[in-house]
């Protein structure tokens, strides 16, 4: 995003309506923000960062009819504006048009004006996430987490903690006899041929343990009592029981 806002700043509208690289570049810095979409908790949803940079649907009328005016596009001004207005999307839509069939050459003075104002606008709003969610400044979303429940989190619970986190993860989308918002726990049967299917032995939801027996002690919480049981075993009794699981 830097590189691009430097570009744009710098580089005369002549030859920038003949560079091609500013297409490629924007695709990988929506890439990086849509990755992280699945975590839309803290900062992002209580600072509206999130509406702020992918609002979707663009007002394609409203912002030709913006380009139109005299109106200096300050951040005052870039503030005051709709989220619909702001973000990658009307970025996507000033490199690419409406059905990507848009031209460098058609890029117009104004529109590379938006363009400079919407990308400061994102870096600043990723440099006040970024800050936001680093732990050694003041008044982080960590330290909110960790006293979830005390007069100086935002959060009133530790259950209003978990249940940020709970929703942000859900994807809304009901399957079958379950809600958007209830997670299957899937069966153990097929467990032993993970190797073969998946081409890997990564177990827990993200991939973090790399065997059955990591995946077995990493756990927590109310199943907490599993891993300890597990570690009490002797190692003929352990290794039973992985030999069983490998046989499902």
């Amino acid at each position: 995003m830097n590189f691009i806002l430097h570009v744009l700043r710098f580089l005369p509208v002549e030859q920038l309506q003949i560079w091609k690289k500013p297409k490629p570049i924007g695709k990988v810095c929506v890439l990086y923000w849509e990755k992280s979409e699945a975590f839309l908790l803290g900062p992002v949803s209580t600072e509206n960062i999130d509406p702020g940079i992918d609002t979707w649907p663009v007002d394609y009328r409203s912002l030709d009819s913006l380009l139109a005016t005299t109106n200096t596009f300050d951040q005052p001004f870039i503030n005051s504006l709709g989220d619909e207005l702001k973000g990658f999307h009307p970025c996507e839509y000033l490199f690419w048009g409406t059905n990507s069939n848009k031209l460098p050459a058609d890029l117009t003075n104004k529109e590379c004006e938006y363009l400079i104002a919407l990308a400061l606008d994102l870096r600043s709003k990723s440099e006040f996430l970024k800050n936001r969610m680093e732990p050694s400044t003041a008044d982080n979303h960590l330290e909110h987490m960790i006293n979830a429940g005390n007069p100086t989190s935002v959060y009133t619970s530790k259950k209003a903690a978990f249940e940020e986190v709970v929703n942000a993860l859900s994807d809304n989308r009901p399957t079958f006899n379950a809600n958007g918002n209830e997670w299957r726990t899937p069966p153990l049967w097929g467990i032993g041929l993970t190797q073969i299917v998946n081409g890997h032995n990564f177990f827990l939801h993200d991939g973090s343990a790399r065997t059955m027996l990591e995946a077995i002690l990493w756990y927590g919480g109310e199943r907490s009592y599993s891993a300890d049981y597990v570690k009490s075993m002797n190692r003929e009794d352990r290794e039973a029981l992985l030999a069983f699981l490998k046989s499902l």
